[in-house]
């Protein structure tokens, strides 16, 4: 599915992009351009250099050169011509070498090796006129006595590094490498070189094609330098049928060619790509309307990377997002996409758009890459699962993974600003994110256990509460705990009387009436410090003991803090019907947590929105 997949995104999107170079070309700079006569004599020879004017801010202008796409040559040992050649030495047999052009033995060497090839590879073309024109170039040159030709000596010591193009004087139009009877030969050729394949029912395409023996190289961060292979059999146990190498997968040699292309395309572009610890996360839109490609995979883009400090500011459809406000900017979006006002999409037509998103990782001592996450969808269902995501963390913001990798890594074994989590982990996550599932489990005990286990201690680089811990407790509960009508969210909720979340908001208000006792007062430890992780797992015992505690801190109060932390005790204790429960679950010690926070939060809101004196009204 993957392959096919990765062949649809080459055939609909990659060949209708401006920048697509197809499989067996490449792009290189050329420097001057070669005038020819018909009889291949030549004419003249121009420099294509042009002066770019750049930023004030950086030295005067910039020199350019053009970008032209080329055949590259076959792999094969024997052939060292390129289709057209462009290195000097082999075009005119000559180096420059001790200040002047030398016709060099080596150089001579690589001269007639390109007229022989020439003559072999264009024989059957010669009807062409400006391929004519370059067979007798190749077949009149003669390097000993152009040492001293006006042309070449002109270009000076760069000689041995420029790149030269074709055209006939008579025709400057048309270049030889764009020459749709070379281009044509040129594809002949390439196929000639895979005659060792043997012809099967391609499993992409369900025809009779050469299926290819062995797979390209895909080259990405963290592999091999040269490359890694999607499908490769380099052992006896994998041998199916007697199908050894690349032939036990059935994959033709024309979609090997897409799907490694494409592949490479999507991982050396960022927009479609981010990277989690070992594991890559690639995402493309299937759909052959540029402009519709252009702004899914933008737009999911942003949903992806909203928080990750590599990414920029956007612009999508005339909105500039920034990243100061992201949730406020997806809300919005999400908004707008419902109601059918966002521009430059219906939602409709997202329900016809296919997305594939998948994960792979590179395991250890392996050349082999491995997919372990793979989802293809309709975009507006992929959607509804994003926004269905982001509404679970209840207002905070969904953080990157990377930043869950690091709230959830102990401070020992973090490094950097970000670590990310294990391959596992990242990929329930990115299912819980795309396929609407349940968050796995291992989220909310880790982050609990760190909750738990950590000190506030900031010269250590150590914190016990963040909103980035709150969002996943509350992001875990919302999706896998509560029911819709107890959704918890980001401030205090009065009317959730969930005994888990009463203990959380009691543990709250016990730590601040020692606080605000001791005002002024430094002490060692507080009850957070003391109290906190057992408290959180048997309430009962701790927060019986703590209270009684507490009215020895209220007896240091003033008056008016007395009847507002009574206030707040007396709401708190009538949802308390047969007193502390004695142990809570996983699921109840991340309400207790939650309910704390919010509490927490509650007593540090300004001044007017809560009232310290006691009073009504």
């Amino acid at each position: 599915m993957l392959i096919s997949s990765l062949c649809e995104f080459y055939n609909k999107v990659l060949t209708k992009k401006v920048d697509f170079i197809p499989e067996g070309y490449c792009s290189e700079i050329v420097h001057y351009r070669v005038y020819l006569s018909d009889d291949g004599k030549v004419d003249d020879i121009i420099s294509l250099e042009y002066v770019s004017s750049i930023d004030d801010s950086i030295k005067g202008r910039m020199v350019k050169h053009v970008n032209r796409i080329f055949p590259f040559p076959s792999e094969s040992t024997h052939v060292t011509v390129n289709v057209p050649e462009r290195r000097p030495d082999y075009l005119f047999g000559l180096e420059f070498k001790d200040g002047r052009l030398q016709n060099t033995k080596r150089a001579v060497k690589k001269f007639f090796a390109f007229r022989k090839f020439t003559m072999e590879f264009f024989g059957e073309a010669r009807n062409n006129p400006l391929i004519d024109a370059y067979c007798r170039f190749a077949e009149n040159w003669d390097p000993s006595e152009e040492t001293q030709n006006p042309y070449l000596t002109g270009i000076g010591k760069d000689f041995n590094k420029v790149y030269f193009e074709f055209v006939r004087s008579a025709d400057i139009e048309n270049f030889l490498q764009d020459d749709g009877d070379l281009k044509r030969l040129w594809d002949r050729h390439c196929e000639m070189s895979d005659d060792e394949n043997i012809v099967g029912t391609c499993s992409v395409y369900g025809e009779k094609m050469p299926i290819a023996r062995i797979h390209d190289k895909i080259r990405t961060s963290g592999g091999y330098r040269s490359g890694n292979k999607l499908v490769c059999v380099n052992n006896i146990s994998a041998v199916s049928y007697g199908m050894t190498k690349g032939y036990g997968a059935s994959v033709s040699v024309k979609a090997m060619k897409e799907y490694t292309y494409a592949l490479n395309y999507l991982l050396h572009n960022k927009e479609y790509n981010f990277k989690v610890g070992r594991m890559t996360y690639v995402y493309f839109t299937l759909s052959d309307d540029t402009k519709k490609e252009y702004f899914y995979q933008n737009l999911f883009d942003l949903l992806l990377k909203s928080k990750r400090e590599d990414s920029k500011p956007v612009n999508i459809a005339g909105s500039h997002h920034s990243e100061k406000n992201v949730m406020g900017f997806i809300s919005r979006v999400f908004q707008k996409l419902r109601l059918g006002e966002y521009p430059g999409v219906n939602i409709l037509d997202a329900e016809s758009v296919e997305y594939c998103v998948f994960g792979m990782v590179i395991p250890n001592d392996c050349s082999r890459i491995s997919v372990r996450f793979m989802e293809r969808n309709s975009f507006g269902k992929i959607l509804d699962n994003v926004e269905r995501y982001y509404a679970d963390f209840g207002g905070y913001e969904a953080p990157s993974f990377s930043r869950m990798g690091y709230e959830l890594t102990p401070p020992i074994l973090r490094s950097g600003n970000e670590v990310g989590f294990d391959p596992g982990f990242s990929e329930a996550m990115m299912t819980a994110m795309l396929e609407g599932v349940r968050f796995p489990y291992k989220l909310l005990y880790s982050v609990i256990l760190r909750v738990r286990i950590d000190q506030n201690a900031e010269k250590r680089g150590q914190t016990k509460f963040n909103d980035t811990r709150d969002g996943m407790i509350v992001a875990y509960l919302n999706r896998n705990y509560l029911c819709k009508e107890n959704k918890l969210g980001m401030s205090l909720d009065m009317s959730n009387r969930n005994p888990a979340y009463l203990c959380g908001r009691l543990f709250a208000v016990l730590e601040r009436i020692q606080e605000r006792a001791n005002c002024g007062t430094d002490f060692d430890k507080s009850i957070v410090d003391m109290y906190f992780s057992s408290a959180c797992m048997n309430p009962s015992s701790e927060l019986t003991k703590l209270y009684l505690l507490s009215t020895k801190h209220k007896a240091k109060l003033s008056k008016a803090d007395k009847v507002f932390f009574d206030k707040i005790l007396d709401e708190i204790f009538e949802g308390f019907s047969g007193g502390f429960p004695s142990k809570l679950t996983l699921e109840e010690q991340g309400e207790f947590i939650v309910g704390y926070r919010h509490q927490i939060q509650k007593f540090f809101e300004k001044k007017e929105e809560i009232d310290l004196s006691g009073e009504e009204g």
